[in-house]
């Protein structure tokens, strides 16, 4: 019943939304509808097609008995069905949460949307008379998983509020993100660190385990975090602990040995990569071109299929994997993945500007060239394939930044290649990002829409009359972006990008549409964006202070940027 429904048990703890679809999209419908139109709906329970008397929302299982078989399916068990006909809405899902996906889009096709979390967010039209039209509907999604998560600022100053995680996480649910589970997205994560922290009394007692690097000094020493990925010790220990995993498992009666099951092996973060003739005889020789170090993607296949060829014996449904990333984020040159090595791509040394599609960038084209190897190869073997990454421009979240285009043009890349979910990483920052994450859980489920089309519509949602200025304001800045040619990241190439002519061309635009907008929360969304541009003006302030040797100025503005 747990896979059927696509969640595992941890996933049915955290999002009892989902646990209990059902009830939660009952209760969706009637918040909506009386929002809409004052009037409340009646939640009836029925167990028969004779028991329901229309006019009617019928939901679930009986919506599928009473002829709204989904026609669409998926692994995550999400299809649904929207079938109007005579006096009856019939909303079928493979599972309950399928048909909880299957409210959200009636909701939808009758105008309510949510651009942001929380009540702000809410976009339901007034109607005094809620007309459906008939039609016979079914989706599916193009990825299992379509996941943010927020990150980056949860500290002991500054935690993360028990209000806003209820709020993303009702925004996620309306924009309908799974929490499948699946064995390719138990692989991730940096597994060194920890791994030789459960093995610290074999490291101690055999230092070669380590990698053999550089200490501060510059003499080669066996130092950590990195290992010894050629070490046979080092695989005995990776396979010891598959071993366990599954003697565990079975002993619960949870799985078989023929269970498919996802181990992490990937290095930690960070270099400090061994140097060893062992380690640089299973590399491939080629240096990243992005990082300026040995390319390491190599030895990290070599260590997975030994890994892999150990336990198949025993175990033929183990898979592991590790993140293509830092210097092993290459396609490997000499040894051939085993079909159960598991890569996740995690894109964090190229261009935060520019996404895969993008010819304005030279390191995003290497980056597309890995990915679709590595998508040719699932095509011929299956190998599984996932994307881990960001929503924001790492290590800024506070200057005006867009992956509109980015997402508009990746998801569908990605979708050809085979890539099985995203898993995503998300700053709380929705005065920049709103566009940016509505696009992409709207192409998330559907990777065949128009992303101008959706940035079109976010702005007409989002900033009513003042929608034109808006979609001009999104535009300029995606096009600035993209034009500029930078890839330095961060805060670094933004004055090389902007000018405060562009910051007065902004401007004008949010006037123009805060003037025509005809509601307050429209407004207070304007407002919100305009936060970003009066940032950007006071951050190029300073950068010229500081190039000018003016330190009084810059102190002032380094105080103002406090401010704001």
């Amino acid at each position: 019943a747990e896979r059927k429904q696509g969640l595992s048990e941890d996933a049915q703890k955290r999002y009892p939304a989902l646990a209990a679809a059902t009830t939660t999209a009952a209760a969706e419908l009637q918040y909506h509808l009386k929002k809409m139109s004052g009037a409340e709906l009646a939640i009836v329970t029925a167990a028969a097609p004779a028991e329901v008397k229309g006019p009617a929302i019928v939901l679930g299982a009986l919506a599928v008995k009473m002829g709204a078989v989904p026609q669409k399916k998926s692994e995550s068990k999400e299809g649904f069905r929207l079938l109007v006909k005579d006096d009856l809405v019939l909303i079928g899902g493979e599972s309950d949460v399928g048909a909880l996906f299957g409210a959200y889009e009636l909701l939808s096709r009758l105008g309510c949307d949510w651009v942001m979390p929380g009540e702000i967010g809410e976009i339901v039209p007034a109607a005094k008379k809620v007309i459906v039209p008939a039609m016979d509907e079914s989706q599916a999604p193009d990825f299992a998983m379509r996941r943010l998560w927020y990150r980056g600022y949860d500290t002991k100053e500054h935690p993360i509020k028990p209000e806003e995680g209820a709020r993303f996480q009702l925004w996620l649910l309306r924009h309908r993100a799974g929490a499948f589970s699946h064995f390719a997205f138990d692989v991730a994560g940096h597994a060194w660190s920890a791994f030789t922290e459960r093995h610290k009394e074999e490291f101690e007692k055999d230092p070669a385990m380590l990698a053999l690097r550089k200490d501060k000094d510059g003499q080669l020493k066996r130092l950590g975090p990195q290992i010894e990925t050629t070490h046979p010790r080092v695989i005995e220990l990776f396979v010891q602990e598959i071993r366990d995993a599954y003697a565990k498992k079975i002993q619960e009666g949870i799985w078989t040995k023929d269970t498919p099951a996802g181990f992490p092996i990937g290095p930690a973060d960070g270099l400090g990569y061994s140097m060893s003739p062992e380690s640089l005889k299973a590399g491939s020789g080629k240096i990243d071109p992005i990082v300026g170090e040995l390319d390491r993607t190599d030895e990290m296949i070599l260590m997975a299929n030994r890994i892999l060829e150990k336990v198949h014996k025993e175990y033929p449904n183990v898979y592991v994997g590790f993140y293509s990333y830092s210097t092993h984020a290459g396609y490997p040159a000499r040894h051939t993945p085993d079909p159960k090595v598991v890569q996740i791509f995690a894109p964090i040394n190229f261009s935060r500007f520019h996404g895969v599609m993008d010819t304005n960038s030279p390191t995003q084209q290497y980056y597309r060239r890995v990915v679709e190897q590595w998508g040719a190869l699932a095509r011929r073997q299956g190998n599984s394939l996932v994307y881990r990454g960001y929503n924001w421009n790492l290590a800024d979240n506070l200057l005006p930044y867009t992956k509109v285009k980015i997402w508009g043009e990746e998801l569908p890349f990605y979708k050809a290649q085979g890539i099985l979910g995203l898993n995503v990483e998300a700053s709380k920052m929705w005065s920049i990002l709103a566009a940016s994450d509505y696009v992409f859980m709207k192409m998330a489920w559907n990777t065949q829409q128009d992303w101008h089309k959706l940035l079109r519509q976010f702005c007409e949602r989002a900033y009513g009359a003042g929608a034109e200025a808006m979609d001009a304001y999104h535009l300029r800045l995606i096009n600035t972006q993209h034009g500029a040619g930078q890839e330095a990241g961060s805060y670094h190439a933004f004055h090389l990008i902007y000018s405060d002519d562009w910051v007065r061309e902004a401007k004008e635009l949010l006037d123009r549409a805060t003037t025509a907008a005809k509601t307050e929360p429209d407004r207070v969304r304007i407002g919100f964006i305009r936060d970003n541009v009066e940032a950007l003006a006071v951050y190029l302030a300073y950068h010229r202070a500081t190039m000018e040797f003016d330190f009084v100025k810059a102190g002032q503005q380094f105080d103002a940027m406090r401010a704001h």
